[in-house]
């Protein structure tokens, strides 16, 4: 009998871990570039992107090529607003990111900084967007890509890697300048995501078999006990 239980809870406890490990967060690499290369735009900046399968948007970054200093601008009062238009040019969700956010680099040019709560994408075509009023940015990055790659998102799904506008104001960039892209592109902005919480009709079959295995291993404890 003890041989049984314990064969129970490893399989309930491999069930779960491997219903959890599809669902790890990934993120979109911006690599530090030479300051000297650094410009400021006091306008906006955009990046098209597909979203392939959902996924739960998580945290959102603003470019400061490893510097928090820098998402003060070049005047030192700026910040930089960080968003995301869906393809009607809606505005599906932003952050205002300062020098004194709570965030962290995870290791890039970009800092991350958490959304209040994750915000589902839907497959479709999105824009990655900034405001930056006179703040630092880089013209010439490598093209975008998800870090590690994923299957769930495509940075470049028609060869337009940037995209701007001169209006003084946070809008979704349309004018697309194509003579930087697909590379090199513009380091400005980033985002953390994750599978969609929702999940599919295998992982539910396997959450379901998790959860049976552990519902037998604890009547076979309570067995053993009554034993």
């Amino acid at each position: 009998m003890k041989i049984t239980s314990k064969l129970l809870l490893t399989c309930a406890v491999t069930l779960f871990a491997v219903f959890r490990s599809a669902s790890a967060d990934i993120a979109i690499s911006d690599n530090i570039v030479d300051p000297g290369s650094l410009q400021n735009w006091q306008w906006n900046l955009g990046a098209k992107f597909e979203v392939i399968s959902s996924i739960d948007v998580t945290a959102l970054a603003a470019f400061d090529n490893g510097n928090t200093a820098n998402l003060s601008g070049i005047d030192g009062v700026s910040n930089v607003t960080v968003g995301i238009f869906d393809s009607s040019g809606n505005l599906v969700t932003s952050l205002e990111i300062t020098p004194t956010s709570s965030g962290s680099h995870v290791g890039t040019g970009d800092f991350y900084v958490d959304l209040a709560s994750p915000v589902t994408l839907t497959p479709g075509t999105y824009t990655l967007a900034t405001f930056n009023d006179k703040n630092f940015n880089n013209q010439g990055g490598t093209p975008e890509a998800t870090y590690p790659a994923s299957p769930l998102v495509n940075m470049n799904p028609d060869n337009s890697f940037v995209s701007w506008d001169s209006v003084h104001a946070f809008i979704n960039p349309t004018a697309n300048s194509g003579h930087y892209g697909p590379a090199p592109r513009y380091n400005f902005a980033s985002f953390a995501f994750q599978a969609a919480a929702v999940p599919e009709p295998s992982s539910l079959a396997l959450l379901g078999l998790g959860g049976l295995a552990i519902g037998a291993y604890r009547r076979l404890r309570r067995g053993q006990q009554a034993d």
